[in-house]
């Protein structure tokens, strides 16, 4: 698929690793949607996929399932929830993480988990980062080399999206997690990257993508 393909679709997916994939839908009108915007996350049968352990600062996160059951971590307590079980926010600054609730074993639920995903003032920003690095990650056919790791760490460092990188009380994960993202977005900013790319990013996000770029994003050029 060529480069300028990827922003003209309405889902992608994503594989972290062998057996671990999941694809992200983004319809522009779902009339089930929670809130206008949100993303449907299908984690499928015998995949280990998850979000990974991760937190955010500026927005709170809420998730609910919308078919099968998904394991979730809340500042290190892990529950089960299925379509009955409402919404679950996940406050600012909390670590939390969700899959499907076998971890791949089709011990609960042979079929697809199906997970919705939103924040709060959906602007748009969030459909903008899991495009770019969704198809970064694609484009390197999913084993991304230094290269590819540094543009996928420049997206990073300009997002709400602070991964786990070492373990540990939080201030030791907070520290080590905006080190590394800072070290990475001037590495980019050296070399010339930039957070977003045009190609990546779909035409309606655009203008959304270049307000949250810094200096780096001053043009609507790749």
């Amino acid at each position: 698929m060529s480069r300028t393909q990827y922003g003209k679709l309405d889902s992608l997916r994503v594989e972290t690793g062998p057996g671990a994939s999941a694809t992200f839908s983004f319809p522009h009108d779902n009339p089930t949607a929670t809130v206008p915007g949100s993303r449907i996350i299908t984690v499928p049968s015998g995949s280990t996929w998850t979000t990974g352990l991760h937190w955010h600062e500026e927005y709170e996160e809420t998730v609910r399932v919308v078919r099968g059951k998904a394991a979730i971590t809340l500042a290190g307590v892990t529950s089960f929830y299925g379509p009955g079980d409402g919404n679950l926010t996940f406050p600012k600054f909390t670590i939390h993480e969700f899959g499907r609730a076998d971890n791949g074993g089709d011990v609960f639920d042979p079929g697809d988990t199906v997970i919705e995903e939103w924040v709060t003032a959906e602007d748009g920003f969030k459909a903008v980062f899991f495009y770019n690095v969704f198809e970064a990650t694609l484009e390197a056919n999913n084993r991304p080399g230094l290269r590819d790791m540094i543009q996928i760490g420049t997206m990073l460092a300009y997002v709400d999206e602070f991964p786990v990188i070492v373990p540990g009380p939080f201030f030791l994960k907070y520290t080590a997690t905006h080190a590394m993202l800072a070290t990475v977005s001037w590495i980019g900013w050296m070399l010339g990257y930039k957070p977003w790319l045009k190609d990546y990013t779909p035409e309606h996000l655009w203008d959304v993508a270049r307000t949250r770029g810094g200096r780096q994003q001053d043009s609507k050029e790749n």
